[in-house]
């Protein structure tokens, strides 16, 4: 790294670029050691739908289904699922390496950002004195940053991670062939595939990594020197032209897709306008726990508290502070470039998971990169103020950072001790519905079933529309081994409106946990009671308007048809998971279904039917037709030894 840091002369600059690394090195290690507090944490709520797979990977099929099959964005995800299977052997039953991983992940962005800042500092059009120790400050904030600690703590959120460590690559080769010769014949092009190359690897980790232009849009705009156009390059006299249409093909996508978000919103518990009144408050929440983060308010539940029902003060105030600022931002942008570069970096950030996409409201790991941004504006502004009062505010940097540690060693600290976290989060939110089923699972796992059946029957009470409630109390209820009458009563709660509920994948696993206590003989309950329920939630219009809980509906019906041997429902429900979610495992599972029940024509003529919608993909359509001849030969063998027992 140290061969990219500036040009310098003499002594007394080289001394002060030394330091400054070795300063940023040492809050690294400060960093890992704060951080590994955390290391005995477990997996948290949106770990186990995403990662459960990697337990069933038993053949190469299975690892491309595991890839490929990524439900958590549009994009899939593969690069960061690909990562995860360094962890195949980790998986459940090791959380410490996920963490380990991480950290280490977090430690190399912040490193990527240290590089990333140099090089942006020797291109930029305003003059940083000690540009060695702005990155340094920059950088050292940001790795200490308690508000980001959740992005290496929940196991899943590597996705977050690996996709800024690309739009940080992307950052850093776009600033390295922008300072070729303006008359360099390839500058140009190579910026743009820069731009398009770790664009599309960011994104393939996680959808926000497709704002890395938007993010050299802000560098252009609001710090770095204009290179003159050279005559005979129009390529370079249209560079410009062709970013500035980057915000107008995202408005035109939106605007196509307007249907579909506005109808994502239909099992959510607030509306658009309400999640837009709400972000305008979150955001400026996002603003606060940067500058001034405390423990209190790093709760990982953190949010419902914020959703606006309608238009108030509020929200007018917290608007009209962001148009107040952001104004600010264009009329200064000369005199306060950094100012420019801070707010509009921010705000570029949030753009995509805070805006119209019906997402939840409020995540502490969606600061992640536009954190960065706003630190090292702060600093980058610390450096253009004149005489002493530069010297002291670094010295309020230190502060600072000394601060950022220390509140970094709370929350770890917290989040490494599962007990003591489930009831302290649950006592600061106890509306929050993660929180309930988090403090509910970790009383199960210490075998106080009395007190999480308590917890969740509280919270069912309190919010009657919450279907995962219903049937967690349930399969609570279950697991106290109650009298038939107690259960049956437990079971009329769970059942009582619950196709009028709202959405919750915590529904369909509670439910799917439900099915296997039953199977497993674990629940005084019988099948038909568990297909009652799976009735009531496949009729649930909240329910059927997201395609993965009605994938997850089907397959859990698929299950208990299975276990009561009813062939024919069994592969109508496969079927329709099939049609919503075409995966290898799930097309062979029908066929070799059928086979076991010596319907062996039947399996053959499945495999030709899903032969016929083959994935587009030409890596993909090859590798699923040599499956299926596979599968077809292990078919026709097992006829082969059904015909020599007969």
């Amino acid at each position: 790294m140290l061969k990219n840091l500036p040009a310098v002369t003499g002594l007394h600059a080289l001394r002060q670029e030394w330091g400054a690394f070795l300063f940023f090195a040492a809050a690294l290690s400060l960093a890992y050691v704060l951080y590994s507090f955390a290391f005995t944490a477990g997996f948290f709520f949106d770990d186990e739908p995403n990662l459960a797979p990697l337990g069933r990977i038993q053949s190469f099929h299975d690892l491309v289904d595991f890839l490929f099959s990524g439900s958590a964005g549009p994009l899939g995800r593969p690069i960061s699922l690909a990562s995860f299977l360094i962890h195949l052997g980790a998986w459940p039953h090791d959380p410490a390496a996920f963490f380990y991983a991480n950290t280490l992940i977090h430690l190399i962005n912040a490193c990527l950002l240290y590089w990333f800042c140099h090089l942006l500092l020797t291109q930029t059009r305003i003059e940083v004195p000690a540009k060695a120790w702005v990155c340094a400050w920059g950088g050292a904030l940001w790795a200490l940053h308690p508000l980001l600690l959740s992005a290496s703590m929940f196991a899943v959120q590597r996705m977050t991670l690996l996709s800024a460590t690309f739009v940080l690559l992307g950052l850093i080769a776009y600033l390295k062939i922008r300072g070729l010769p303006a008359t360099h014949r390839m500058r140009i092009p190579s910026m743009l595939a820069s731009l398009a190359v770790f664009g599309l690897l960011a994104g393939m980790c996680k959808e926000n990594g497709l704002l890395l232009p938007f993010y050299v849009l802000v560098l252009e705009y609001a710090l770095l020197k204009q290179s003159p156009a050279p005559r005979g390059n129009p390529a370079q006299r249209l560079y410009p032209a062709i970013l500035w249409l980057l915000p107008a093909i995202a408005i035109t996508y939106l605007a196509l897709h307007w249907g579909e978000i506005r109808a994502g919103y239909g099992g959510r518990p607030f509306t658009l306008e309400q999640r837009l009144m709400s972000e305008s408050i979150i955001l400026w929440d996002y603003v606060r726990l940067t500058f001034f983060p405390a423990r209190s308010g790093l709760n990982p539940f953190k949010g419902e508290e914020f959703l606006v029902a309608q238009m108030n003060g509020a929200v007018i105030l917290a608007i009209a502070a962001w148009v107040g600022i952001a104004m600010l931002a264009l009329l200064t942008r000369k005199r306060w470039p950094w100012l420019a570069f801070g707010v509009f970096w921010f705000l570029v950030g949030h753009s995509m998971e805070s805006s119209v996409i019906p997402l939840e409201l409020y995540f502490h790991h969606r600061n992640y990169l536009p954190a960065a941004g706003a630190l090292l504006a702060a600093v980058l502004g610390i450096s253009q103020i004149g005489g002493t009062y530069r010297s002291w505010g670094y010295r309020t940097c230190g502060l600072i950072l000394a601060g950022f540690a220390f509140v970094l060693y709370q929350a770890a600290s917290v989040w490494g001790n599962v007990p003591l976290a489930a009831a302290l989060w649950y006592e600061e939110q106890p509306d929050s519905e993660r929180a309930v089923q988090f403090h509910a699972r970790t009383l199960s796992a210490q075998g106080e079933w009395g007190g999480a059946y308590e917890l969740i029957s509280k919270a069912a009470r309190n919010q009657p529309t919450n279907s995962a409630f219903k049937l967690q109390q349930l399969q609570t209820a279950c697991g106290l081994d109650m009298s038939p009458v107690e259960l049956e009563k437990s079971y009329r709660l769970a059942a009582n409106g619950l196709e009028q509920t709202l959405r919750s994948f915590a529904a369909t696993d509670a439910l799917d946990k439900l099915r296997q206590m039953v199977e497993n003989g674990e629940c005084g309950l019988d099948m038909n009671r568990i297909l009652e329920l799976h009735g009531l939630l496949q009729r649930n219009p909240s329910f059927q308007q997201d395609g993965n809980l009605r994938f997850e509906l089907h397959m859990i019906r698929a299950r208990i048809y299975k276990h009561l041997r009813e062939l024919d429902p069994m592969m109508q429900e496969l079927e329709a998971a099939h049609a919503i979610r075409p995966t290898l495992n799930l097309a062979t599972l029908m066929a070799y279904e059928l086979a076991t029940a010596e319907l062996f024509d039947d399996a053959m003529q499945k495999l030709e039917e899903i032969e016929q919608h083959l994935p587009r993909n030409p890596w993909l359509r090859n590798y699923w037709q040599n499956e299926l001849a596979r599968a077809r030969d292990g078919l026709q063998a097992m006829r082969s030894d059904q015909e020599d027992l007969q």
